[in-house]
């Protein structure tokens, strides 16, 4: 059987004497975890993200017909989000937040909020579809530090993404009567994103005009995923006039 010897104790003195040696060194170590972020490291997780989201978009009924503008023309809204969690990594701080979402033309939107460990902001702007460009969205964090009783700057992140629209436009190939009429895709039309739906029966709101012309966005992420077409129609028109397909945003 092995045995172990306990070592002698230490004088009451010397013992006081590392006691406060370790306090005082858990004190620093405190100090130097709320101030280690501020010389350009982040705390927690940050993350920032943005995504189009489309109002007043056509669909289609069960006979295949296509109802657009019934509640407004359609379109669409650039939407952020920004987040700092805390939680991520055990840190507990009452963080602040200030985010902002840029678009092409150089409007930006700003959002301020406030929170225990976590902190989630939403910003939305509308799209232009006759432009096409960079949106960005950013945020910067700061959190309050019981080590030394200030706020410091944490951290913070941001995104851009390159956002487009393809326009297609239809004529109208048969009148198949005073409530339905066949559109067809017109060629040339070498578009990005053509109107998913092709050619079809469709209905517009009783008037048939000859050309139907639809805005479909995309957002190109870049060599390592390309362009992704966006479920949404940022813009619709109608008129007898000839119109020809076109692209923003490249």
């Amino acid at each position: 059987m092995t045995s172990y010897r306990m070592p002698p104790a230490a004088p009451a003195s010397r013992d006081l004497s590392a006691r406060f040696a370790q306090c005082l060194l858990a004190g620093v170590v405190v100090a130097l975890f709320c101030w280690v972020p501020a010389s350009g490291q982040s705390m927690g997780a940050n993350y920032a993200d943005m995504w189009l989201v489309g109002y007043n978009q056509p669909y289609t009924d069960e006979n295949g017909d296509l109802h657009v503008g019934e509640s407004g023309p359609p379109g669409a809204y650039v939407q952020a989000s920004q987040i700092t969690d805390g939680t991520y990594a055990s840190y507990s701080h009452d963080y602040t937040m200030n985010a902002n979402l840029t678009k092409v033309n150089g409007n930006t939107t700003t959002s301020y909020g406030s929170g225990w460990n976590y902190v989630r902001l939403d910003l939305s702007m509308p799209f232009d579809s006759e432009d096409g460009g960079t949106f960005y969205t950013t945020h910067t964090t700061s959190g309050y530090c019981p080590g030394s009783n200030s706020y410091h700057t944490l951290g913070g992140a941001g995104t851009s993404s390159i956002f487009g629209v393809s326009y297609s436009v239809y004529h109208k190939v048969l009148q198949i009567s005073p409530s339905r009429a066949t559109y067809q895709l017109i060629q040339p039309c070498d578009v990005v994103c053509p109107y998913s739906w092709g050619t079809g029966l469709y209905r517009v709101s009783g008037v048939f005009p000859e050309y139907l012309r639809f805005g479909v966005p995309w957002v190109d992420f870049g060599s390592t995923i390309g362009i992704i077409c966006e479920h949404a129609i940022t813009a619709y028109h109608e008129q007898d006039a000839p119109m020809s397909c076109d692209e923003r945003g490249r």
